[in-house]
């Protein structure tokens, strides 16, 4: 994603999460690293973005419009709009044209 589309999407009010988790690697458990991906709502399904390290500074900016919803050792989910009530919602459309 460039960093205007993800500039873009973090100005909107559209319903989103970020979800920060711990990459082990299998040679040294460890190290770890931080990776970061993005969660939109888009034709009903919940579609991810990895978000660069290089991108990490935008997003920063704009974590305090968004709610910590989940933090443990393995990682963090911000969310702002209802994320986790809207995704529910478009799954169990998504399931509703299925039949």
């Amino acid at each position: 994603m460039t960093l205007y589309n993800l500039n873009k999407i973090l100005k909107s009010n559209e319903p989103s999460a970020i979800v920060r988790y711990n990459e082990w690697f299998k040679s040294d458990k460890t190290f770890t690293r931080k990776k970061y991906i993005l969660l939109r709502i888009k034709d009903n399904d919940v579609k991810d973005t990895e978000i660069e390290d290089d991108q990490m500074h935008i997003v920063r900016g704009y974590l305090s419009r968004f709610k910590k919803v989940i933090e443990d050792k393995d990682g963090v989910v911000w969310e702002r709009g209802n994320f986790q009530q809207v995704a529910k919602e478009a799954k169990n459309k998504q399931r509703q044209f299925a039949l």
